[in-house]
């Protein structure tokens, strides 16, 4: 299946997903990105919003945003069953696929240990600065230091990585570009 975002059209595989009755926005992250990011998504819901996932193998950072409520924030593991949601109206979901390997960069957790669970982001920060903080994480992601994480963080969600990583979570993971 092929897209137009913008003025470019990309290729984009949903067989992990199928999302009814709701707006659909696919982002590929800039390029120095590419080997970690598979594809930014957000997804505007409608009162009849019915969103299926099926089985996938990758994991997903997402942020649920709800009309009165803070947004929450978490890490979805890889799927082994299908699940089904029907969010309601009015609630924006958005989410950035991981690259293979990335989940374990920053969660030190083998992949066995997320498979069919979501983690809220702030129990994984918290479980981080124990071990070494933001800071380490940084580095061994291949950032200067824990602001230049930070700051890249906040130029693509519009959110602090602090203020993020404060909140819950939510079901939808399996959008995928290629």
């Amino acid at each position: 299946m092929t897209i137009a975002t913008g003025h470019r059209m990309i290729r984009v595989n949903v067989a992990s997903a199928i999302v009814e009755r709701a707006e659909l926005e696919l982002r590929r992250p800039v390029l120095p990105l590419r080997s970690y990011l598979g594809c930014f998504w957000s997804i505007a819901t409608t009162a009849g919003t019915r969103l299926r996932t099926l089985p996938d193998a990758c994991t997903t950072l997402v942020v649920e945003c709800r009309q009165s409520e803070r947004p929450k924030a978490f890490l979805v593991g890889p799927r082994l069953t299908p699940a089904n949601r029907a969010p309601g109206a009015g609630h924006l979901l958005l989410g950035v696929r991981l690259q293979p390997g990335v989940a374990f960069a920053l969660t030190r957790r083998p992949v066995h240990q997320i498979v069919d669970r979501r983690t809220h982001l702030s129990a994984i920060l918290r479980e981080r600065s124990r071990s070494g903080g933001l800071a380490q994480l940084a580095v061994e992601l291949g950032y200067y230091g824990q602001p230049h994480l930070t700051n890249e963080v906040a130029q693509f969600s519009a959110v602090s990585l602090g203020r993020m990583a404060g909140r819950g979570m939510a079901d939808f993971s399996n959008t995928r570009c290629t």
